[in-house]
């Protein structure tokens, strides 16, 4: 039965995308531009919304929705009925199920990476209220954190079909994914006449390879005594996370000597580039996602623009505007690419002049002014909050090591250098060298400025860059795969294409490591998309959950186990609920000087050693009404006693197992939550 339930909930997704898709096509170039757009102005004209009057419960919505997307259906039939728009809608289906599959295959959302915190932003969204809402992690506090835009989404989608977060989470990475790939099929499919070189490009989107690749592959080797996961492992993060990482594993001793030990006392710098590919075995619902998917949005349509199949019929001025609505949305979305949206929509548009081919500068006003607005009351709470990251120059110490960054960026300054070469001496169409030479320039710019500016967050060496290169370098060396890699394919020389793919074929020897570790990685909870498998296995906790989940809305209180990435706060978690304290590092960085998280965590660490003072009057001033006591907590008996006698009068015990003297259960507030 869970299983027909949740193949129908799927159904019923992607039903109302399609339908959505297709009410847009009378306007739109493609169904991957129309689906893209209908998903962009459902989310955030709901957003907007929501920050006036929450909308509440939606859950009576897909009936409703689904009845209008089969009526669009049928009264469209002729026109979702055409070879291109079924072709497109096979693609993205077929990208869709790679990535249920890849969430399937790893369902859990455990403490790993931000597959929590990703979790914990969607959850504050669920409740249909006023935005910004509670902050789940800090019930004293509203939640608004720049960036929110994706997680947003996938609670509106959770909302409307009645799905748990967790559910929310694993489809809506698969949209998302699914949705971006097929945008990168658009635009190759403009260009590129060969469905082979077409499917080299998508699938080296997809695969993720960088220039470590072939490296990772022929100098590393397993060191002694090390197990085969430790292997995998190395090559598969080590793609991505090679510069003051993988390479500073290299035992080979071809691989070893191509870098300079670094002098004694200092820390190699970890600069990571975290492109679209990787995102799949990484498996976090992170905002880099939702910035891929702008970034692929914006490609996609400078090919609409530039590449029309048909004539445009008025539809220019359109496209145009909702390419620079990308660069506000990227804001929301994943605002540390927010300067290279900008740049690259910009160095389009100043290409456009250059040619003499006017650019629509109305329709570019107009489409960035509008998503302003859009978007206006979302960046009003952020602007009331202290600064957060200033842009400072690269210190000459936290520089890349050029051979390092040549290892890493070789495709994409491969690329960079064939598409300036096509563009003064290609014979190629005119309009086709002016775009890739545009593409290039920008790229070009991005690299460079990475190594000039970076985002003064509060990580410190040897992550100075951390953050930054990590969102820069992998939206670059994206963007040099789907927009250099396709136009550099559509080339009537020989031997530009033949570059180009061998290029693209060296990377792709990532999809081994991919494979294997796929292969290796526990698939126990396999089709578990509620996300909690890890957790609700064991029966006791998973009657906790359970019973969390149906109680009426109040705070829960967890012991803090940790300062950040571990299990602390998963019942009120995947229960939707909000938690007095969660994770205070993760306050602490992102709410800056707060002191009080501190003392807020002193004191529950006091509570669950049982020798609070004031326990029940604590309780009560801070509106608590569920206190977890888990098998953890349990292991000091004395201190539930402690507990119990101080908090009796005002809070029911209900035990969900008993070991020996060791009690497993919740304190629940013998007033009602939902009647205060």
């Amino acid at each position: 039965m869970k299983l027909i339930y949740d193949v129908f909930g799927v159904l019923l997704i992607l039903v109302n995308l399609f339908g959505l898709t297709v009410a847009l096509l009378r306007w739109l170039p493609s169904a991957a531009i129309a689906r893209a757009v209908g998903v962009i102005a459902l989310v955030a004209g709901c957003f907007f919304i929501e920050h006036f009057v929450g909308l509440g419960d939606l859950g009576g919505a897909w009936p409703i929705s689904t009845a209008l997307a089969l009526l669009v259906l049928y009264r469209e039939r002729g026109r979702w009925t055409r070879p291109d728009v079924w072709h497109a809608e096979a693609i993205f289906l077929a990208a869709f199920a790679y990535g249920v599959f890849w969430r399937a295959s790893s369902p859990d959302i455990t403490p790993t990476s931000e597959r929590i915190t990703d979790l914990y932003f969607i959850v504050n969204y669920l409740e249909g209220v006023r935005l910004p809402p509670v902050d789940h992690w800090l019930s004293a506090q509203r939640f608004d954190f720049y960036y929110a835009l994706q997680h947003y989404g996938a609670a509106l989608m959770a909302r409307i079909f009645e799905l748990s977060a967790g559910q929310a989470y694993n489809l809506g990475f698969a949209v998302l994914a699914g949705s971006s790939i097929s945008l990168a099929a658009d635009f190759a499919s403009r260009l590129i006449q060969s469905r082979t070189a077409r499917v080299l490009v998508v699938a080296a989107l997809v695969i993720g390879g960088t220039g470590a690749t072939p490296l990772l592959r022929v100098a590393y080797e397993r060191p002694p005594q090390a197990a085969v996961d430790t292997e995998i492992g190395d090559r598969v993060w080590g793609n991505a996370r090679f510069i003051g990482g993988a390479d500073q594993r290299l035992t080979d001793g071809t691989g070893a000597s191509l870098f300079e030990k670094p002098p004694a006392g200092f820390t190699p710098r970890e600069l990571p580039s975290e492109n679209f590919g990787y995102q799949f075995a990484l498996g976090d619902f992170h905002p880099p996602l939702g910035g891929f998917f702008l970034l692929l949005l914006a490609i996609a349509l400078i090919g609409a623009i530039e590449f029309p199949r048909t004539s445009q019929r008025g539809r220019e001025r359109g496209l145009t505007a909702l390419l620079a609505a990308t660069v506000p949305l990227q804001l929301a979305t994943n605002t540390w690419v927010f300067p290279l949206q900008g740049l690259w929509v910009a160095i389009w548009a100043a290409w456009r002049w250059s040619a003499g081919r006017a650019s629509d500068w109305r329709a570019l006003l107009a489409g960035g002014f509008g998503a302003l607005v859009v978007l206006f009351p979302f960046l009003r709470g952020l602007a009331e909050r202290p600064g957060e990251g200033a842009i400072e120059l690269v210190r000459l110490v936290d520089l890349t090591p050029w051979p390092q960054f040549v290892v890493l960026h070789w495709p994409v300054l491969l690329f960079v250098g064939l598409a300036f070469v096509v563009g003064f001496v290609g014979d190629a169409d005119r309009r086709l060298r002016g775009v890739l030479t545009a593409f290039a320039a920008a790229i070009a710019a991005m690299l460079a400025l990475s190594e000039v500016i970076y985002f003064n967050d509060p990580s410190g060496d040897p992550y100075e860059r951390t953050n930054t290169v990590m969102k820069w370098w992998g939206f670059i060396q994206t963007a040099s795969v789907v927009a250099l890699g396709t136009l550099l394919l559509a080339q009537s020389r020989l031997w530009i294409k033949a570059v180009t793919v061998i290029a693209l074929l060296i990377t792709s020897l990532y999809a081994l490591e991919v494979f294997r570790y796929w292969n290796q990685i526990d698939k126990s909870h396999f089709g578990a998309l509620r996300g909690d498998a890890a957790y609700t296995h064991d029966p006791v906790v998973r009657d906790m959950f359970r019973a969390l989940q149906r109680a009426p809305r109040g705070v829960v209180l967890e012991n803090t186990y940790c300062d950040v990435y571990c299990d602390s706060g998963v019942f009120a978690l995947f229960a939707e609920k909000p938690v007095l304290l969660n994770w205070p590092l993760h306050q602490q960085t992102w709410r800056q000087n707060i002191g009080s998280v501190w003392i807020l965590k002193d004191e529950i660490v006091r509570f669950y050693a049982g020798n609070h003072p004031r326990a029940a009057q604590w309780l009560a001033v801070n509106r608590v009404d569920y206190v977890v006591w888990t098998r953890r907590d349990a292991a000091n008996a004395a201190a539930w006693q402690s507990i119990d006698a101080a908090i009796d009068a005002d809070y029911e015990w209900r035990e969900f197992a008993r070991e020996g003297e060791a009690r497993i259960g919740l304190w629940v507030r013998r007033q009602s939550p939902a009647g205060r």
